[in-house]
């Protein structure tokens, strides 16, 4: 055993080390040669593996039946998790590419600033978007909780039934890590009001990190196949000597739970919040997914070598349902007396949960803040925003303020569930609600004809749908849904059952569930895009993200009326800051080699900068409008933005020129 007291230093010397990595990042960002940018980029793709993927994907191994098959679970791709991302950047690197590009040229700075962005940056979209992510997603960020909390009491104390043990609120290990983890999600990305510009140092750790997680599972995972075992072939024929319990169900189950598996991980890849950030909002350059299509599939190989190996060990060694098997990655080095090996897999697992949890807590603030919160609070006009000269510091709490609701809220999950779900299931719950984001995403590249009528109501439908078979049969062994009606239907009506709708049964829950949202979601995205008209907007947002390569960059399109410099000063000042407006310009000023006149006209290139930088603020469909307005000529108005993130909202006073 270990003391509680180490453990916390050493985690807390891993986090400081991992924002000195970031403190670095940032100093050195101007200074980091070219090669190493596609390296990181490349890495940061590492935040796929969370918790769940170092502790998780070896107990869905153990308990879906598939470690007990010796030919078949040898096999060293066959983790369905991670099989998805590989078909992806192996075959399917095209779309990725595109939509990065396409995320670049609309100066998008998350998920849902994307997809409104293609349906005509229509707010509604965008708040959809949000709401889904941040409920399908507070479970996922419990897994994270999860696992820190009960590797650390197994560090602690090696006994299994006090790590599910009852304690009060006040004294749950959980509430402090999901504190700690705010603050350092504060610290790492919400420092500064631009969620637009690249976060250098945060994607450094990020890489960093991703190194630190593969080589804790490889070296843990290596000593107990090669240490407590001798190898693939000595566990091959352990299990062919003595047969492990067979898969749960009828075989079509176990092989729909497993193509479920691959199905949602191939979409997840590029719509969990944090994917899009690492992937489009941080991209310097999209020639850099070249790189991360060899890298990130020799990364997926190195956390998926070992999970057939731990998975069988632990079933040989302590029996099927004696020890939860998410935790043998911990348990079988405590079990060999390795509590330093055993250190070390909790610091990979706990490295692999923070920086999911600093990462996507990050991209749902900035989600949050700029399509549900701000639009609100524009539309209230008693709050008198219009009168405030500085909004950036409004900007900056709430988005702080939404890390913290976040993460109590996934506390609040983790306590009344914990012992209950596993943690494959409830990434699996996370993975189908983003997965609803997927038809949006897809069809917005390659299909005309789609439209916001038909984004919302597939978004809508797959959204109600999940909640009725997903998340209210996971809410139910937990006493927060009744039994009764999972088991017998609403008022009894059976073929309404959340786990056998419509009558459907012999499925397991998850592929059931996702059956169900995705092709409700299909069907009312398709059927409403084909069945209305599209406003102006729409078909050029459709032709901008259908046909990349044709759409006009900001800078060249063609303007009424130059604005002045001093007219953009105001309005970057409002949303940014004075002191980050004032050295906005002063930059500016600097490429040309002269002072900026305040009456002078802006360049394009000024008016694409101060448009990027408005993105990562209010969003990108904001800041184009606001924009749009300077370059018409007309004044530029907080009304303008109500406009478009509330049409319903009174108009506010207009930014006074000098």
């Amino acid at each position: 055993m270990l003391q509680p007291w180490l453990i916390v230093l050493i985690a807390l010397a891993y986090l400081g080390l991992l924002f000195m990595v970031a403190y670095y990042g940032d100093r050195r960002a101007r200074r980091v040669r070219p090669l190493r940018r596609p390296l990181v980029y490349s890495l940061s793709f590492g935040l796929f593996f969370t918790s769940w993927g170092f502790f998780g994907t070896v107990g869905q191994a153990a308990s879906f039946g598939w470690a007990a098959d010796p030919p078949l679970g040898s096999v060293l791709l066959l983790v369905p998790t991670y099989i998805g991302p590989y078909l992806l950047f192996l075959f399917g690197w095209r779309f990725l590419d595109k939509m990065v590009r396409v995320g670049k040229q609309q100066k998008t700075t998350s998920i849902a600033d994307f997809i409104s962005a293609r349906y005509g940056k229509s707010q509604a979209v965008a708040a959809l978007v949000a709401v889904i992510a941040v409920v399908g997603l507070v479970p996922y960020i419990a897994v994270q909780l999860k696992s820190i909390v009960w590797t650390f009491q197994i560090l602690t104390a090696f006994d299994v039934d006090a790590v599910a043990a009852a304690v009060p609120p006040l004294r749950d290990t959980g509430l402090y890590v999901a504190l700690l983890l705010a603050v350092a999600a504060i610290l790492f990305g919400v420092r500064q009001i631009d969620a637009s510009e690249h976060h250098e140092g945060m994607m450094l750790a990020v890489a960093v990190e991703s190194i630190v997680k593969v080589l804790a599972f490889l070296i843990v995972g290596g000593f107990i196949t090669y240490g407590m075992y001798d190898g693939f072939g000595d566990l091959r024929a352990r299990v062919a000597a003595n047969p492990l319990p067979a898969p749960p169900g009828p075989g079509s189950e176990y092989l729909l739970a497993f193509f479920n598996s691959v199905f949602l991980s191939l979409i997840v890849i590029f719509t969990l919040p944090r994917h899009f950030h690492a992937a489009s909002v941080e991209a310097v350059d999209p020639r850099d997914l070249r790189t991360a299509r060899w890298l990130f599939p020799l990364l997926l190989l190195g956390m998926s070598v070992f999970v057939w190996p731990v998975a069988v060990a632990g079933l040989l060694h302590f029996g099927a349902g004696t020890v939860d098997p998410d935790t043998y990655m911990m348990t079988l080095p405590m079990a060999a007396g390795q509590p330093w090996l055993a250190l070390l897999a909790f610091i990979g697992g706990f490295s692999a949960g923070a920086i999911m949890v600093v990462v996507g807590c990050v991209a749902l603030a900035i989600m949050v803040c700029n399509d549900v919160v701000m639009p609100l609070l524009l539309r209230w006009r008693w709050l008198g925003l219009n009168r405030r000269r500085d909004l950036s510091g409004l900007l900056l709490w709430i988005r702080r303020s939404a890390i913290l609701v976040i993460l109590l809220a996934a506390f609040g999950y983790y306590r009344y569930t914990a012992e209950h779900v596993a943690l494959a299931v409830s990434g699996t719950l996370a993975f189908a609600a983003v997965a609803q984001f997927g038809p949006a995403v897809a069809g917005g590249l390659y299909w005309r004809r789609a439209s916001a009528r038909g984004a919302l109501a597939g978004l809508g439908a797959g959204f109600a749908v999940w909640i009725y078979t997903l998340l209210l049969p996971m809410l139910a062994p937990a006493g927060l849904v009744p039994m009764a009606l999972i088991e017998q239907g609403p008022f009894g009506i059976a073929w309404l059952r959340p786990v056998a709708l419509f009558g459907l049964e012999g499925l397991d829950m998850a592929s059931h569930g996702v059956l169900w949202s995705m092709l409700a979601n299909l069907v009312c995205y398709v059927g409403f895009s084909l069945g209305g008209q599209r406003r102006l907007i729409e078909r050029v947002q459709a032709a901008a993200f259908v046909d990349p390569d044709k759409a006009a960059h900001p800078a060249e399109r063609p303007a009424q009326r130059a604005p002045t410099v001093e007219e953009l000063r105001l309005l970057a000042e409002r949303f940014l800051g004075a002191e980050r407006a004032e050295a906005l310009f002063a930059d500016g000023g600097s490429e040309t080699g002269r002072r900026l006149a305040r009456s002078e006209r802006a360049s394009g290139e000024l008016v694409a900068r101060i448009e990027h930088m408005l993105a990562g603020v209010i969003g990108a469909s904001s800041a184009r409008l606001v924009l749009n307005s300077a370059l018409q000529g007309r004044d530029v108005q907080l009304e303008d933005v109500a406009a478009l993130v509330a049409p319903n909202a009174p108009a506010p006073a207009t930014i006074n020129r000098p």
